[in-house]
This record gives structure tokens, sequence and C-alpha cells, in this order.
């Protein structure tokens, strides 16, 4: 089901007006999981973002899963997950079946206690391509999103990371 090139960038303007309405960086948050879940045509999802403190990637808000899901990856600081993965590497990841993925051997139970058998994970990176945050969506069989969604994330990725960024400045201008 790809997103055709007539509806990505009206989507993709779409959503950027729709930061702008943002209240706070939770209600951005929302906002950037609802609409990607959209675009990706996805149940299942989440962002987290880098604790400043431990540089770990913390779940910021989800769509979907259980209270044991957001437990078990509340806080997550390896490479076995996708959203690791994409964190360390900076890199979009997809796995598009987890039961045969050698990597995430560890993460098995739980993705079939929460009904997901592929993830994809894009980074958020800032406007100097840092990383603030990883954007999950998962599915509840084998899959791999087409080239051309994929492409789409990586710059909705972008976008979402900058719109955190400015978010995040102007919360930190507005309590000095």
């Amino acid at each position: 089901m790809a997103i055709s090139t007539d509806f990505a960038v009206p989507r993709l303007r779409n959503s950027c007006e729709r930061y702008l309405q943002a209240t706070g960086i939770q209600s951005l948050l929302e906002i950037g999981l609802e609409d990607a879940l959209s675009m990706l045509h996805a149940d299942l999802g989440n962002v987290q973002i880098i604790d400043p403190v431990s540089g770990d990637l913390t779940i910021a808000v989800q769509a979907g899963f259980s209270d044991e899901f957001v437990e078990y990856f509340g806080s997550v600081d390896g490479e076995g997950s996708a959203c690791g993965r994409a964190a360390h590497q900076v890199a979009q990841t997809v796995i598009p079946d987890v039961t045969s993925d050698p990597g995430f051997a560890p993460h098995r139970a739980i993705a079939a206690a929460s009904g997901f058998q592929a993830v994809q994970s894009t980074p958020l990176v800032d406007s100097q391509g840092q990383l603030v945050g990883v954007l999950s969506t998962h599915y509840p069989y084998p899959y791999r999103p087409s080239g051309h969604d994929l492409r789409l994330m990586r710059r909705y990725g972008e976008l979402l990371g900058e719109a955190i960024e400015a978010t995040l400045e102007n919360g930190a201008e507005a309590a000095s």
C-alpha cells in the first residue's frame, strides 16, 4: 500500500501545519505519531525521545500497546530492537519479520504478546542532524514498507525532529 507521490507532499504539508497547533511537546509527539500511523497504515506505534541524562530512548507516546510493552521498551539502550538500531546507527531500520531476525531474538516474546511481527523505526533528527528520538510503527504480520514509503518516513522524521527541537527550544525560552 504505497503512498502516492500526489498524496505525499500535501500530507507532509498538513502534518507541518498540525505541528503549529501543538500546545507543547506531548501534543506535538501525539500529532506526530498519529500522522505516521496514518501514513504507514499501522495501528501500533510509539515515539521515543532521548533522555538527556542517560542517553537512553524513553517512550513518550504510544498507540495500541499494553502496559507490559511500555514497561518492557520504556527505556532502551541497546541495539537488539529496531528502535535501538535506528538510534545507534541514526538510520532507518526495518525488521520485516521479528521471528527470523537473529538480533531481535531476546524480544520475540514481548512482540508476540503485543501482537506485532514486523517493525520499522525512523530516527527523528534535529536541524543539525542530531538524534532527538525514534518513531516506530509495528505490523501484525511480516511486512516491509515500500521504498517510497520509507523515503517519505525519513523526510517525516526530519520534519518531526526539527519540530521537536523548536518546541523544546521555545519551551526552554519560555521557562527562562
